[in-house]
């Protein structure tokens, strides 16, 4: 990655025309979150790399997030719209905890494009949908300072009662639905929470069909500033498909769920816990 310009595919002399700008990447979202059991618990181990450590019977993280971000390099009041489907499981790795985001799918092919070859993670392209869209038409992604009540929102505040609905769709088969309704908004002071933290094996063969590069690796964001957290009861659904696994991943049991509005993210970059890279 060329400092200033960024990184990625097409690789310029003058680098204006790389994929991605350079980190940190500036996000502002709102998330639908489903805590969930699996119904066939044996299904964790066999999504996650043989040497994370996970439960016998985990709590699954599903989310859906609607996010607009700066792709390391956007001008103030200008960003890119980007909607995220995506499954974790809780996973230990040499002393730290993180969690193993196995399935990511997404809209934008810039954030595809930095997910995959700089953080190490297995995004893919999917039409992803979160409804209702709650807009508040004011833009907060030009600079870090969160301001103070609606100054800082680029969605609505909700309400008690407040129905939500993420929608997962590839190449014309539905795979995974999601519904929250919201109960009750949570205090401020347990609002303050330490932001999300990913582990995740890194695994891009060459040309040969070897593998030049297969790791674990760690990544968080370097800044957290939290708006609302909503709590909600959730329904999570998932669909059969060709060339698909997320069905085996069906709940049997939904632990929690709520609705994030107005999360800031800083995303950095991580560090590798284990592997080569020849």
């Amino acid at each position: 990655m060329t400092a200033g310009h960024g990184g990625g595919m097409p690789h310029t002399r003058r680098g204006l025309a790389m994929a991605y700008g350079p980190v940190p990447w500036q996000m502002i979202t709102r998330t639908l979150a489903v805590w969930y059991r699996l119904a066939d618990p044996a299904e964790a181990e066999r999504h996650s790399h043989p040497r994370l450590q996970i439960e016998p019977d985990p709590v699954v993280r599903a989310r859906f997030w609607d996010i607009r971000h700066d792709a390391g390099r956007a001008e103030p009041g200008d960003y890119i719209e980007l909607r995220e489907a995506a499954i974790g499981f809780p996973v230990r790795f040499d002393g730290e905890q993180g969690d193993d985001t196995v399935y990511m799918f997404a809209t934008d092919p810039v954030y595809t494009a930095f997910g995959r070859e700089m953080m190490g993670w297995p995004v893919v392209g999917g039409d992803v949908s979160v409804d209702p869209a709650t807009l508040s038409g004011r833009n907060v992604l030009s600079s870090w300072i969160t301001p103070k009540a609606s100054e800082g929102q680029y969605w609505t505040e909700p309400r008690s009662g407040d129905r939500f609905s993420g929608a997962l769709t590839v190449r014309g088969h539905r795979l995974m639905h999601m519904t929250v309704e919201l109960s009750a908004r949570v205090e401020p002071e347990e609002a303050q929470r330490p932001g999300p933290r990913w582990i995740t094996h890194r695994f891009l063969p060459d040309i040969t069909g070897a593998s030049t590069v297969d790791q674990i690796i760690q990544t968080a964001p370097t800044r957290v500033a939290w708006g609302s957290i909503w709590r909600a009861t959730g329904q999570l659904e998932f669909f059969a498909a060709p060339g698909s696994e997320l069905h085996y991943l069906a709940p049997r049991e939904i632990v929690a769920a709520e609705y994030w509005c107005n999360l800031r993210l800083e995303l950095g970059s991580g560090r590798i816990l284990a592997g080569t890279h020849q």
